[in-house]
């Protein structure tokens, strides 16, 4: 970590002068400015990409370390609406860099930004290479031998139950093999 990102942590201070503290002075204590980008970046406790506040105000569990920054700066959050960030940064706590919205407006924030993760944009469809299918995926239980021959039984009008007890191949794969849902790469 660069110097000019360390925060002052709490091991300075003794635990008569922490309690004194204001809850707002413990979390300034717990967020680096970093000039470059002009986010204040969160180096307490982080949960799922997020920081986590210990706030007292939700004993044992905490709280999102951007939204309690946003309260601090504008007030309590409207219910049922989110803290979301202009900067794209989940570690960001700077209040400039925040703003409340609804789960479809950040939805549209990042697709409009072009993070969406479903369409044409998913890793998935830049990158089919990458996606293990059928027999490249390292859980499968059968051959592409097996595939190409369970569907020629298909094709020449076989029952699924006979096909299962022939080969051993579950009926609802089967099912789904006749149907183009599963083993589509084969």
């Amino acid at each position: 970590m660069s110097e000019q990102l360390r925060p002052l942590f709490d091991e300075r201070f003794t635990e008569r002068e922490r309690e004194a503290m204001t809850i707002e002075s413990r979390f300034s204590l717990l967020v680096a400015k970093d000039p470059s980008s002009d986010c204040w970046i969160w180096m307490g406790n982080v949960s799922r990409k997020y920081g986590r506040f210990f706030s007292g105000r939700r004993p044992m569990i905490g709280e999102r370390a951007h939204r309690f920054a946003f309260e601090i700066a504008h007030g309590p959050v409207p219910k049922g609406l989110l803290v979301c960030h202009r900067c794209d940064n989940p570690l960001c706590v700077n209040p400039d860099h925040l703003w409340a919205g609804t789960s479809a407006q950040n939805n549209a924030d990042r697709s409009a930004k072009g993070r969406s993760t479903s369409g044409a944009d998913h890793w998935r469809q830049r990158h089919p290479e990458r996606v293990l299918r059928g027999v490249r995926h390292p859980m499968a239980k059968h051959t592409a031998a097996e595939i190409t021959e369970v569907k020629r039984l298909i094709a020449d009008g076989q029952r699924l139950v006979d096909i299962a007890r022939e080969t051993g191949i579950s009926k609802d794969t089967l099912s789904k093999i006749k149907r183009g849902i599963q083993w589509t790469s084969i």
